[in-house]
């Protein structure tokens, strides 16, 4: 008893190995068992980690083993509030690549200008590439040098392809990318980059240095994707659309279904759109039907750009909105 056969002899049985609670048999020896990373509602696993779902992670814009310091993040005193407040800035010697943070495709580049100064009144003078994510969001690469852009609008890029060159143009005081990811209005939202998810919760920090980990694809195959405009983007003007509005790139000289609802009770439909031949809005008033739903169709013009704005209006015969927007979102037409 006790005993088994092995190679033409008896030896002793081995007892099978028992492993308590959180621990598991492996070569006879216990070790901790490996479970799954169980993440709470409102949180996806990242990096080993469980973060907010609602983040939006990246990658550094810069090659695979390029050391960046950061010189201005998220809140920075200097210029990121309002609009730009989530952005970062990365100074560099001018000319450095810069690669695409996440892939998508491009819905708009600047790059004629060569002029800079650290002054508000040349922030119109930034060179610039926006990728479109596909999801409402964008990649906002900016101050690049004259020329330094090596993609084009309606290009596909995948991220860690190189897209452009550092500059020093627009609102800027030294050679440096300003990057932020941005909604169709043109404001930037909290980002996150991937590699660091353990190490500060992916959040960068002024003043210290990061070596990128961005290596360039083997391939971008992905096709071309264009944001549509996120069901309650006006649903501070009392409107909110169903799919299929577009919100990055819309077809010139035609038109597209808008379908929506106005939700402020007794209010009509203004749609504006501006004209950038006339440097002004154009105005159209619909009347929706019962229950504030709405099925019409929304008209571009043959401009390069045209700026949208959907807001629920006053029963008066002007039409006019309730209450006036500061910033609305761009559509190029092609």
């Amino acid at each position: 008893a006790g005993t088994v056969e092995r190679d033409g002899a008896c030896v002793a049985a081995a007892d099978p190995l028992i492993c308590g609670q959180g621990t598991m048999a492996r070569d006879g020896a216990c070790v901790p068992a490996a479970e799954p990373l169980i993440c709470g509602p409102g949180t996806v696993e990242r990096e080993g980690a469980c973060a907010p779902a609602d983040l939006h992670w990246v990658a550094l814009p810069f090659p695979a083993g390029t050391e960046i310091t950061v010189s201005q993040g998220h809140f920075g005193y200097f210029s990121h509030a309002g609009q730009t407040a989530y952005a970062v800035d990365f100074p560099t010697a001018e000319g450095s690549p810069v690669v695409a943070a996440r892939g998508g495709t491009v819905q708009a580049v600047k790059a004629d200008s060569n002029q800079g100064c650290a002054e508000p009144r040349c922030a119109s003078l930034g060179n610039f590439i926006q990728i479109d994510h596909g999801d409402g969001t964008f990649g906002s690469y900016y101050h690049l040098r004259q020329g330094g852009a090596l993609v084009a609008p309606g290009d596909v890029v995948c991220a860690g392809q190189p897209i452009g060159f550092t500059g020093n143009t627009g609102f800027t005081s030294g050679p440096h990318l300003h990057f932020a990811v941005l909604d169709p209005r043109g404001y930037s939202h909290p980002v996150r980059f991937q590699g660091l998810a353990n190490e500060s919760g992916g959040v960068l920090h002024a003043g210290r240095t990061y070596v990128s980990n961005t290596a360039a694809p083997a391939a971008c195959d992905q096709a071309p994707a264009w944001s549509d405009c996120p069901a309650d983007l006006f649903g501070h003007l009392g409107v909110q659309l169903q799919p299929g509005v577009p919100c990055s790139v819309g077809p010139a000289g035609q038109a597209v279904a808008l379908r929506g609802q106005v939700t402020a009770p007794g209010r009509r439909l203004l749609i504006a759109q501006y004209d950038l031949a006339r440097g002004a809005f154009n105005y159209r008033c619909e009347a929706p039907g019962p229950g504030g739903w709405f099925d019409t169709e929304l008209r571009f013009f043959d401009q390069a750009f045209t700026y949208l704005v959907l807001a629920a209006a006053g029963p008066g015969p002007d039409c006019a909105a309730v209450q006036g927007w500061d910033t609305s979102p761009y559509v190029r037409l092609e």
